[in-house]
């Protein structure tokens, strides 16, 4: 069950990974069905689905998997390496290869009833949400599986080459929200 550890310290810590799974064999080939294998976006790996080339291909495949953040199903003959096969063990073995990639986030400034409509919208989804406000009566409203922020902050009004700069730590009355790539 290390894999799956290892998946979830991947998700957690917001980087794209491959879980890349045995589900189907027939005769001989160097690993049964259940057999895992992590592919992070450098090409690096965790745990093995059998080795050599096949191995090689699929991590290939992961990798382009992760760019186009698809999942894809592969399935290759292990018989006869002349005729572009790769393996020799005799059997065949199909791979789901299934990319996990960090949510995008949604910042939200304001937490009053159109912050939370847009929170609750956001994590539907499936968006990560972090929202901010410096009433904390309102950011306690918002349910557990939202990232939550009280505090004041420092908006400039106004700026110019003739006009020094206006700064408030009032609340605005107005909402934002933008959305953040990982």
């Amino acid at each position: 069950m290390k894999i799956f550890e290892e998946l979830l310290t991947r998700i957690s810590l917001r980087q794209p990974v491959v879980l890349c799974t045995v589900i189907g064999t027939d005769r001989s080939v160097p690993r049964k069905a259940g057999a895992k294998m992590l592919v992070y976006d450098d090409g690096s790996t965790y745990g093995t689905i059998g080795g050599g080339e096949m191995e090689s291909r699929v991590i290939h495949a992961a990798k382009e998997s992760i760019k186009e953040k698809k999942s894809r199903q592969l399935t290759y003959a292990l018989v006869d390496p002349s005729q572009g096969d790769p393996g020799v063990c005799g059997g065949n073995v199909t791979i789901y290869l299934e990319p996990f990639m960090p949510q995008k986030t949604i910042f939200i400034l304001g937490a009053g009833h159109i912050g939370k409509a847009v929170s609750e919208l956001s994590s539907w989804l499936g968006y990560r949400v972090i929202v901010w406000d410096d009433r904390e009566v309102h950011v306690n409203m918002f349910g557990v599986d939202r990232h939550l922020y009280s505090f004041s902050f420092l908006i400039t009004l106004s700026a110019s080459e003739n006009s020094p700069a206006q700064r408030t730590t009032d609340p605005l009355p107005v909402f934002f929200f933008f959305e953040m790539n990982p």
